[in-house]
């Protein structure tokens, strides 16, 4: 028997109302979690995909906080580190809740995709001398896109977040301190969405007794960045 792992939440919009599921826990013999899961998605627009973590503590870096929810990255760290490199990641931590998500997926809806190619001759030339370059244009076509965006070399993680108050969603943007507009991603996050994946996973630990694990021990921003 596989122990109980934390659960995912997936998110949908349709005809205008939110419909939320939630993914089974996995006791028996579940299939191992993979970031891949098309399957189970369903390829539907509007779509969020969070991951109930725990305190994400090692190679980190905040990227924003607008004293709701705190935005921190990973990176991969260093090979040498004692305790091996990290993986990867967007996490999202909310003050009311006390508790981190890992954002795995988001929707493509009304996303902007940059590519490090411009017609401006100077932002060709300061692009040029990139040691990574990207295009994830072609990312358009599908209904949702996974985090952290990766490139042949490298992964990308938004470096600043929004709010569009207007239409209440977070902007995470990518790139966006290069200042060059063909080479900037722009990805949403509704506001009302993810408060709602919060709630879901807080729910989740109170009602479900087998799950005291560390990614359901009540968690205050006490965060140390770095190593």
């Amino acid at each position: 028997m596989n122990a109980i792992r934390p659960p995912t939440f997936w998110f949908t919009r349709s005809l205008g109302t939110v419909a939320v599921a939630l993914c089974a826990l996995a006791v028996f013999a579940a299939p191992p979690e993979g970031r891949d899961r098309k399957s189970e998605l369903g390829g539907d627009p509007g779509k969020l995909v969070a991951t109930l973590v725990g305190v994400p503590n090692r190679n980190t870096f905040v990227i924003d906080y607008d004293g709701s929810f705190l935005f921190l990255g990973r990176h991969h760290g260093s090979t040498r580190d004692a305790d091996g490199p990290t993986e990867p990641g967007l996490f999202v931590h909310s003050k009311k809740h006390r508790r981190w998500l890992e954002i795995r997926e988001v929707s493509t809806r009304g996303a902007k995709f940059g590519k490090t190619q411009s017609t401006d001759p100077a932002e060709q030339e300061r692009l040029s001398k990139l040691s990574v370059g990207w295009d994830f244009t072609s990312l358009a076509s599908h209904p949702t896109v996974q985090l952290p965006l990766r490139t042949g070399g490298s992964i990308s993680l938004p470096d600043r977040v929004d709010i569009d108050e207007k239409s209440n969603r977070y902007l995470l943007r990518f790139s966006s301190k290069l200042k060059i507009e063909p080479a900037e991603t722009v990805l949403s996050l509704d506001r009302a969405e993810l408060e709602r994946a919060f709630e879901i996973a807080t729910n989740t630990c109170e009602l479900t007794p087998a799950l005291k694990s560390r990614e359901c021990e009540s968690s205050p921003i006490h965060h140390r960045t770095g190593h």
